[in-house]
């Protein structure tokens, strides 16, 4: 029983003593902290890439959508007023892939509303 007890006070002596596993416990939690900034930054710092990569994507739709809309205003100033349209007209833009459609009033020949559809596949970064 006493050779025990002065083994467990040994161990209990030794364990106090010892401070490596002390501050190698600091370093881990420093090193992972770290570690999880970086990651996290990093991580923003590529969503905010490819949102500029799309937002650049998405002014050259836009650039081309108002290119087409001020020709179909021309197209419509100059329609003869014999022909009798529906008030609708459908335009496919040759430079992007895309179709936009146009609701305009048949007797002042204004604009009404438009609407586009894209073949996004791949244009965009995911």
């Amino acid at each position: 029983m006493q050779n025990m007890k002065e083994t467990e006070s040994v161990m209990n002596g030794s364990l106090r003593k010892n401070k490596d596993g002390f501050i190698s416990s600091y370093f881990f939690v420093i090193f992972l902290f770290v570690i999880t900034f970086s990651a996290a930054a990093l991580q923003s710092e590529t969503d905010s890439l490819k949102t500029m990569a799309n937002l650049e994507q998405e002014s050259v739709f836009f650039v081309q959508e108002a290119k087409t809309i001020s020709g179909i205003k021309c197209f419509l100033a100059d329609m003869d007023a014999s022909v009798n349209e529906n008030g609708i007209l459908t335009v496919e833009a040759e430079s992007v892939s895309d179709t936009i459609t146009v609701y305009y009033d048949p007797q002042t020949r204004r604009i009404i509303d438009y609407s586009c559809s894209r073949k996004t596949d791949g244009l965009y970064v995911p």
